[in-house]
C-alpha cells in the first residue's frame, strides 16, 4: 500500500470518530509525519485542531495567523479610539461645545492619520470646525467620517 492511500484510509477512519479524537490523532499523525511530502499530503486531507501547540500544524499556522491579524486590528482599533478620546476630552477641558455630529464624526473616524491631525489642530482651535478645515494643500477629510 503506497503512504498516500494508507493516509487516505486513516483520514477517512478518523472522520468516522467523535470530532475529539479524530482531532487528537490527526494532529498526532502531522506531528509524526515531519517534514515530508507525506505531511503536505495529509493536511491536504485533514483539517483538525491542533493539540500539540508549538509543532506547527496547518491548523496551529492558520490559527496564529488569524490570531495576530485578529491583535493588529484590534490595536489600530484601540488606537483610533484614544486619538478620538483625546480629542474630545481637550476640546471639553477648554470649554469648546461639541456638537453630536462632530462628536460622531471624531468617534467614527479611524483613520489615525487624520485623527491625528484633528488632534495637532485641538490646542488651536476656536470651535470645533476649525479641527475639520482644510489646510492649504490638504484635500477634505469629509470623507473619513
Amino acid at each position: 500500500m503506497e503512504i498516500t492511500q494508507a493516509l487516505e484510509a486513516l483520514a477517512g477512519a478518523l472522520r468516522t470518530t467523535d470530532p475529539e479524537t479524530a482531532q487528537y490523532f490527526g494532529g498526532l499523525v502531522e506531528i509524526g509525519l515531519g517534514d515530508t511530502p507525506a505531511r503536505q499530503t495529509w493536511r491536504k486531507l485533514m483539517g483538525f485542531t491542533n493539540y500539540f501547540p508549538g509543532r506547527g500544524t496547518l491548523l496551529e499556522e492558520t490559527y496564529l495567523e488569524g490570531e495576530a491579524k485578529g491583535e493588529a486590528k484590534g490595536e489600530a482599533k484601540g488606537e483610533a479610539r484614544g486619538e478620538a478620546k483625546a480629542i474630545l476630552r481637550f476640546l471639553e477641558g477648554r470649554g469648546i461645545s461639541v456638537p453630536e455630529d462632530a462628536r460622531n464624526r471624531i468617534t467614527n473616524c479611524t483613520d489615525l492619520d487624520v485623527l491625528n491631525r484633528w488632534l495637532d489642530r485641538t490646542p488651536h482651535a476656536e470651535c470645533v470646525h476649525d479641527l475639520f478645515a482644510e489646510d492649504a494643500g490638504d484635500s477634505p477629510d469629509r470623507t473619513t467620517a
